[in-house]
């Protein structure tokens, strides 16, 4: 928040934090001069479902990921079919040679990239982050970004005489750029490649034949990411497809956690009503929250908390609301659980036993795959779901994805055969207006079902898509996707 003022006195939320941890960071810029502050949170619903959307902006689809894995180690098998590469195996398997880090380098423009496989720079920059930590020793080594085209100028040497001195001009030349008026028009991964060298080495070389002005050359404001590939041998890309494919889906699946949590306990707290019950409820949730080691945090119960004398609750926190000539000793879980039956009628948020359901969970909660638990912490999970404003398995999703892809079949069709195969995920993307960039809104908006459905699961919307989708290339005869 960048303030840093020790007598602030209050703290406004006008918009839900995204997890506790951004909670506990703003909440905490008040009282810093010892006095009692308030913080107090503006809780709507709307913005809850429009940020739980937008948490799954960076999305992908695992066919995606596949293609991407395969385009960046693309170097390393080029290497290795070549002569040069053959003989370096050849000479390490004889033992005549210690063969270190292949000159393995690869450039791939983010638009191109992105318009093809429907990803983010975002989601690029992610992978390659994990592989360049992956298995604690890394497969790539990620460079600094470069320039997707370059425009080469020549002085005075013809590029076909300068290309007999200088390697660099030699690995233009065999790039094929376009030549429109003189003006060779370089496109970077592929004189990357003839050089076999990092996109730094091949501006740094450029740069020495500027200075000597024998050209000039000027780098495109397209954006490119560069790496380079420090294995020795292809890994199995199909596990390296599924590893990264679940760490990402991990890492959304927890962010999605951590609003759901951030939602169930500020609705309890503002179902009960009672600033020093709402308080007490606060307190021991996010003491529970921060204490637990696990990355998938679990949704907090008011039957957890402990039970604490009626004397000890009054020196505490004053006299419980509406109670304060009852001097039995009671249970404070069961105080706050009647406080809440009261206030919500025993409906939504409070289960039978009187204890208020903090619920909520990422895209695949409940499902198979969610996570390890006893019956019961699954069964709470369950009806943690039924909580949030958000329908988890809505009966409406195959009938409107149907009706999706009936309304707009020739345009699928059409870019399943150029190679752009709509996913569940792009589907789902759609239904909650999130752009991207083969799906752009401006492209999209119009199309009738933009944005219309973001108050439904969109995980539970991409898998319903992926097999309507299926079953439509099926019926047209088209290969399912890998």
């Amino acid at each position: 928040m960048g303030v840093d003022k020790a007598k602030l006195g209050a703290v406004v939320h006008l918009q839900m934090p995204r997890s506790l941890e951004d909670y506990v960071q703003q909440a905490g810029r008040a009282g810093r001069d010892g006095s009692e502050a308030q913080c107090v949170m503006l809780l709507d619903k709307t913005d809850y479902v429009k940020l739980r959307s937008l948490g799954h902006s960076t999305a992908a689809d695992r066919a995606a990921i596949a293609t991407l894995l395969v385009r960046i180690f693309q170097p390393l098998q080029d290497y290795l079919a070549s002569p040069t590469g053959q003989a370096a195996a050849a000479a390490e398997a004889a033992g005549s040679l210690a063969f270190g880090a292949p000159p393995a380098f690869g450039v791939l423009t983010v638009k191109e990239v992105g318009l093809e496989l429907d990803l983010t720079e975002e989601v690029m920059e992610t992978v390659m982050s994990y592989l360049q930590g992956h298995s604690g020793q890394g497969l790539i080594t990620a460079l600094p970004s470069t320039s997707a085209f370059l425009d080469i100028f020549f002085h005075r040497t013809p590029p076909q005489h300068l290309a007999k001195r200088h390697p660099i001009i030699a690995a233009l030349l065999a790039s094929k750029p376009k030549v429109i008026k003189g003006i060779h028009k370089a496109n970077m991964a592929r004189l990357v490649a003839a050089a076999g060298v990092s996109s730094s080495a091949v501006v740094g070389q450029l740069a020495e034949l500027a200075r000597l002005q024998e050209i000039h050359f000027e780098m495109s404001p397209m954006r490119a990411l560069a790496w380079r590939v420090v294995v020795r041998h292809q890994p199995d890309l199909d596990a390296l497809t599924d590893s990264i494919f679940q760490r990402l889906c991990r890492q959304q699946q927890v962010a999605i956690r951590r609003l759901d949590v951030v939602y169930s306990l500020m609705a309890a707290a503002g179902a009960a009503g009672d600033q020093r019950v709402q308080e007490a409820l606060i307190r021991r949730a996010v003491t529970d929250y921060f204490d637990s080691e696990a990355d998938l945090p679990h949704m907090p119960r008011v039957r957890d908390l402990p039970e604490v004398p009626r004397d000890s609750f009054d020196q505490l926190y004053g006299p419980f609301p509406d109670d304060e000539e009852d001097n039995e000793p009671c249970g404070f879980s069961s105080r706050l659980g009647d406080a809440l039956r009261k206030l919500v009628g025993g409906g939504s948020g409070v289960d039978r036993d009187g204890d208020m359901l903090m619920g909520g969970a990422g895209s695949d909660a409940g499902r198979p795959d969610a996570g390890a638990g006893n019956s019961r912490n699954n069964d709470d999970e369950e009806r943690s779901l039924q909580e949030l404003p958000v329908a988890m398995a809505p009966d409406r999703a195959a009938p409107q994805v149907a009706a999706f892809l009936r309304t707009h079949r020739q345009r699928v069709l059409e870019l399943a055969r150029d190679g752009r195969r709509l996913s569940g995920v792009a589907v789902a993307r759609i239904f909650h207006g999130l752009a991207t960039p083969a799906y752009p809104s401006d492209q999209w908006r119009k199309c009738g079902f933009w944005g219309q459905y973001t108050a439904w699961d969109f995980g539970y919307i991409a898998e319903v898509a992926g097999r309507e989708i299926e079953r439509l290339f099926a019926l047209q005869g088209l290969q399912p996707s890998g």
